[in-house]
């Protein structure tokens, strides 16, 4: 079935709802999540997207995104893709709500709700969609990210400089 999306505004609000495929294709604004995921030293987990995304595949993002399906909370979508992605189940982890930004890269139109979790056990990654992972030492990524900005997802950029800007 084809994953349906809440249409948005600019203040967030519910215009209406189209396909995931929809959205990109029409540049409509939508719903997504991104999750920092630190271990309990304070390092990042990194993942490398497989090459057949159809958004930004083969990039490296921190450490995992996606879309908030039509009529679910933004906590909800990212309990959802941490435990998709990277295995990772909320019930044993406190989620905290970062802040929230507006995102526009070809094909995505979000506003997108930043969280970030602590846990040191990431779980099975999810073949379709996470190549690899690793943790690593928050300076050293932002080394890498800054050498080689075109290796990683526009909203892990994005995303990072909102994160900085705060602490």
């Amino acid at each position: 079935m084809e994953e349906m999306l809440d249409v948005i505004d600019n203040r967030d609000e519910v215009l209406g709802e189209a396909t995931r495929q929809e959205c990109h294709e029409e540049f409509l604004r939508h719903r997504a999540v991104q999750v920092f995921v630190f271990d309990m030293q304070g390092r990042i987990f990194v993942q490398k997207r497989t090459k057949t995304k159809d958004a930004f595949p083969g990039l490296y993002e921190a450490s995992c995104s996606g879309h908030v399906q039509a009529g679910e909370a933004y906590s909800q979508a990212a309990v959802r893709e941490l435990a998709e992605e990277l295995g990772i189940t909320h019930q044993e982890h406190e989620l905290k709500k970062l802040f929230i930004f507006k995102f526009r890269a070809s094909p995505e139109n979000e506003i997108v709700q930043q969280f970030s979790v602590q846990c040191d056990c990431v779980g099975k990654l999810q073949p379709e969609e996470v190549e690899s992972g690793e943790f690593i030492e928050w300076n050293a990524f932002l080394s890498r990210v800054e050498a080689n900005p075109k290796q990683f997802t526009p909203g892990t950029i994005a995303a990072i400089e909102r994160y900085e800007h705060q602490h």
